[in-house]
């Protein structure tokens, strides 16, 4: 059984490390293109394979493999999460939990955005989680 704190942390680590590697992929390739405008701009020698720009691609095919299927899993797990959220009976809780758990809004953004106070937000915060935590033990 999983409590608040890891159903929270689960769906932000996965988006966090998809967010990673997307940036090592960006990083990459534009590497990758300086590095063919360098060697093309460049004389080869007759014993030139090529074989480094073949493995720079398959490098970088192999990163956006690695980010498919990561983002495979960040879509089961919040499909899971918003299965879990919807069963939430209180419906502005419900709308809480969303922006916290799915969207990884900070507390005063979320305050913000359902029109009430900061304090309105961390006063209601332990009911939200306890709403969260109430489904969670069914489970």
């Amino acid at each position: 059984m999983m409590n608040c704190n890891e159903f929270m942390k689960k769906h932000f680590a996965l988006t966090k490390q998809i967010d990673n590697k997307l940036e090592r992929l960006q990083r990459l390739s534009a590497l990758a293109k300086k590095t063919t405008t360098t060697i093309n701009g460049c004389p080869t020698s007759s014993n030139h394979s090529g074989k480094s720009r073949e493995d720079l691609m398959v490098a970088m095919l192999d990163l956006a493999d690695e980010i498919a299927k990561d983002y495979l899993d960040l879509c089961k797990t919040e499909a899971e999460m918003s299965a879990v959220i919807k069963s939430v009976e209180d419906d502005w809780a419900k709308a809480v939990l969303e922006k916290r758990c799915l969207l990884h809004k900070k507390w005063d953004t979320i305050a913000y955005e359902m029109e009430c106070s900061i304090e309105t937000i961390f006063k209601k915060r332990e009911f939200v989680l306890s709403e969260l935590e109430k489904v969670l033990k069914l489970q």
